[in-house]
């Protein structure tokens, strides 16, 4: 049900296994699969979190996104989504290495998740992003709150003092509001 596993089916086709082997050990990997339906689940859920890879990371990648000076936004809406991401390799990896680890076909993707490289992003992310904030997908003003809450205020003192001053001035413009209101009787 994804892009990625569409266009792995695609080359599946064009390009089918012809070794008996391999073909013998993917249909066991299949097999240990559908005997374990909830762990199954766990996986589906946790793929169908991650974006269409190859688009994401053209995204990442395209020059534009670090000369416009309006998108700031949208780096930190891509490193949470990357944050979303990277958590749902770990789900993959545990479910992995808990009850698939027989399976050479399933095995090799612990490997791949366990890269080096992939965990040094990680760790830039963490260090960088505040824990509670999550990615969501969904715009609204939720997310447009979370992006302003992301990025930790050790990482820069302005940053804090940008929030205070605008969590006060929001404050203002509320108790502004509410006292016109009242004045005019206005039902807001």
């Amino acid at each position: 049900n994804t892009v990625n596993l569409g266009r792995l089916l695609r080359t599946s086709i064009l390009q089918p296994l012809t070794d008996l082997i391999e073909i013998n050990e993917r249909q066991e990997a299949i097999q240990l699969l559908l005997e374990k339906e909830s762990e199954l689940q766990l996986l589906r859920d946790a793929l169908q979190k991650i974006p269409d890879v190859d688009k994401f990371i053209s995204k990442l990648i395209r020059k534009e996104n670090f000369l416009d000076p309006k998108s700031g936004d949208e780096l930190i809406h891509n490193t949470l989504q990357l944050k979303s991401i990277f958590s749902s390799l770990r789900v993959i990896e545990r479910v992995i290495k808990e009850n698939f680890m027989n399976s050479p076909c399933i095995a090799f993707l612990v490997d791949i998740i366990q890269n080096s490289r992939l965990e040094d992003i990680e760790i830039c992310i963490s260090d960088l992003i505040n824990e509670d904030i999550t990615y969501c997908n969904v715009k609204s003003n939720l997310q447009h709150h979370q992006r302003l809450q992301a990025v930790k205020s050790t990482k820069n003192s302005l940053l804090e003092v940008s929030r205070r001053t605008l969590k006060e001035t929001q404050s203002d413009i509320y108790e502004y509001v509410e006292d016109w209101t009242t004045q005019i009787d206005l039902v807001v």
